[in-house]
């Protein structure tokens, strides 16, 4: 062995080349020692009967300011909505400190068995102050022992509040759980999801109800640079599953600490909202005709009514303005409160004559079949016919129809009647 070593070495140097020895090859130079999670995100590893998994807590005072209000107001919120609210409804509604806020960060948007929750988010008033935990899996198969754990902090509590937890939080959630052979009935616990809600009330006015741009347009909180898109979440874990940096995860704790404190907003707004909606200062009056909407589906007739005539005194010319005006009337109509109808409808057509065809139809039927005037109501049809030819194509096609035969039968009826 030392020969050949030594006939290499006299090879080489007949090529040029000098042998180098261990000690003259370079070496990288010393890095950092790799950053933890416990330093980006300040939690510790908590190891249970069935494993391990990494758990974060940020406790907040409750005269923490989310928006125009602190967290404490919600102590003060009205309980008596719940019984209308909860699903299943309890005859006794908790107190707010009973209730737990809760929101998942996934693996992907569909539901199915192949969907992790990564991380779970769960906030509570303890005390005077607001506490948030979050569940989080450093790998996936520390999922049973982070489930165990989480459904232990559920069994404290009366009931849950989620953002659209309905219909992926709760499902994805109890999912995991079949999947885990931990039993916990999800069902059972009394839910306030305040997406479907949200929507009801303010999606007229706000166009949009994800969280983030309630919270902007509503609420007036804005979150700051560390927030990530929602969108992002997943990409960003998958990441951090291959690289296993930890810096890729402050957007996404963050984001999903924040999307807790906005619900516990959100909830006590609604709340007085469904207590007293005139004395809650972020009801706008175009709000007043989606609460009324809603309302009327529950049979709460007089207060729908005084609802909408609260829009018209306080609404600007509009499309809003004419939903109300047109809501208003079909209320009055169905009542048979005739004199009532006739009078809005007429200021209907006085402030936006040229607008909408609906009230001069509504007089014309109201002077032929109420008042038996067939002559007034081919008049207020002819002046349909001059709001007809501005409207564009479309509408023109819609009402043509009905208003010929409209005028017809009106024609018809002056004719037999004359002499």
């Amino acid at each position: 062995m030392n020969e050949r070593r030594r006939q290499l070495r006299n090879r080489l140097r007949r090529l040029g080349k000098q042998p180098r020895n261990r000690a003259s090859i370079p070496r990288p130079a010393p890095t950092a020692p790799p950053s933890t999670l416990e330093e980006h995100l300040g939690g510790w590893v908590r190891h249970t009967e069935r494993g391990s998994y990494f758990l974060v807590e940020h406790c907040l005072p409750l005269e923490h300011q989310h928006g125009p209000y602190p967290l404490a107001r919600i102590l003060q919120a009205p309980r008596d909505p719940l019984r209308e609210l909860l699903t299943p409804a309890p005859e006794d509604p908790p107190a707010p400190t009973r209730f737990l806020f809760l929101d998942t960060e996934t693996t992907g948007l569909a539901r199915g068995a192949g969907t992790y929750v990564f991380l779970v988010g769960v906030g509570r008033i303890d005390g005077d102050r607001f506490c948030v935990r979050q569940y989080f899996l450093r790998d996936l198969d520390e999922e049973p022992a982070m489930l165990a754990d989480l459904v232990q902090h559920l069994n404290a509590l009366a009931g849950v509040v989620t953002f659209n937890g309905r219909t992926f939080d709760l499902p994805l959630l109890a999912t995991r759980l079949v999947l885990n052979r931990i039993s916990f009935p999800l069902d059972s616990l009394p839910h306030l999801d305040l997406l479907p809600i949200t929507r009801r009330l303010w999606r007229a006015r706000l166009g949009q109800c994800s969280l983030n741009h309630v919270e902007r347009h509503l609420l007036g909180h804005r979150r700051d640079q560390n927030d990530i898109p929602g969108w992002l979440v997943p990409i960003l874990y998958r990441d951090y599953l291959r690289t296993r940096d930890p810096a890729l995860l402050e957007g996404i704790f963050y984001h999903n600490l924040h999307d807790i404190l906005s619900m516990v907003s959100l909830a006590d707004v609604i709340l007085r909202v469904w207590h007293d909606p005139w004395a809650e200062p972020l009801m706008q009056p175009e709000d007043f005709i989606s609460w009324a909407r809603w309302l009327l589906r529950s049979a709460r007739v007089g207060e729908a009514e005084a609802a909408l005539r609260h829009a018209l005194r306080h609404l600007s010319p509009g499309s809003a303005r004419e939903q109300a005006f047109d809501m208003l009337t079909r209320l009055l109509k169905r009542q048979r409160r005739w004199a009532e109808a006739r009078r809005l409808w007429e200021q209907w057509v006085e402030e936006s004559p040229t607008g909408s065809l609906t009230p001069y139809e509504e007089l014309a039927k109201y002077y032929e079949w109420v008042e038996h005037d067939p002559q007034q109501a081919l008049a207020w049809v002819r002046r349909a016919w001059h709001v007809w030819e501005q409207l564009d194509r479309g509408g023109q096609l819609q009402w043509e129809g009905a208003l010929r035969h409209r005028e017809q039968r009106l024609q018809g009826k002056i004719q037999r009647r004359s002499p």
